[in-house]
Parts: C-alpha cells; structure tokens; sequence
C-alpha cells in the first residue's frame, strides 16, 4: 500500500446515525424525519410541529421534504446553501398556510445537519428547540443551544 493510499484508509470517515422520534404528552405525534447522500454529500433533516397548532405535522413534513428536495437539486455544502435550503422550506410552510384557515397558524422548529465526506467537515443549523447533538466513542461532545428566529417555519 503507497503513503497516499495509506493516509486515504486512515481518513476515511464512519458515520453511525440513529433516528428517534416519541409521542410525547401530546395527543399525536408531529415529527418528521429524512436524510439523504448526494454526490459525497450527506444531508439529516428532523422538524416538529410546534405548540400544538393544528396543521404542525404537515408543517413539519414540509420542512423536511422542502430542505432534501433543495439538497438533492443543489446538491452544495457551505453555510449559504444551508441557509438558503432553509429559507425554501419557511417559503413551503408559508404557501401552505395560505391554503387552509386551519392551518393559518402551523409552525415547525427544524433541526438540519450536512456533512461533506470528502472533506471531513460538517455544518448544522437549528431553528426553535429540536437540537443537533454531537457524539464521539459513545460521548456527548456538545449538543446546538435552544434559539429563537425572527421568521418562524
């Protein structure tokens, strides 16, 4: 095996995820979950409904399916695009609010995680209390704080 070859094995990087979602003290559950790879790119979604409001589990699955589908078209990493996959999905739960009286106050939080395997790097971001939580040899090494967002999903 030559030294590049060598430094490459060595680099390579594992990723072990798990997906967990509760009912909780509601009466239904409104969590949605996704992830997709595209070209060495990785990308988690989770969102929630928020306060009860009626409508928040489609708001939630909006959010997720709004964030893959603009990951796998654009299929490009760096806090721009992070930003900007987000920003379609406020627009996709904003367009349906327009359509239904019952849904005119649905709102989600998300949680959203894109990791470039080439490069070894990673970039999260988070809107209301759902959380991105890292963990390295089975240890919490941190975990995203709780935050507010002057337009709310």
């Amino acid at each position: 095996m030559d030294e590049k070859s060598a430094l490459s094995s060595r680099l390579k990087l594992n990723i072990s995820h798990a997906q967990l979602s509760a009912l909780g003290a509601r009466p239904s559950n409104q969590d949605a979950l996704g992830s997709t790879v595209q070209d060495g790119l990785v990308c988690f979604v989770m969102s929630d409904g928020t306060g009860g409001h009626s409508g928040g589990e489609v708001a939630a699955k909006l959010v997720v399916e709004a964030i893959l589908a603009q990951f796998v078209q654009e299929a490009s990493f760096g806090a721009r695009a992070l930003r900007s996959y987000i920003d379609c999905a406020i627009v996709k739960v904003a367009q349906n609010k327009k359509l239904s009286e019952k849904r005119r106050n649905m709102s989600a939080t998300v949680a959203a995680l894109m990791i470039d395997l080439s490069n070894r790097c990673a970039l999260w971001a988070h809107l209301g209390d759902t959380r991105v939580y890292l963990f390295r040899r089975n240890r919490l090494l941190s975990q995203t704080l709780i935050t507010a967002w002057p337009s709310a999903l």
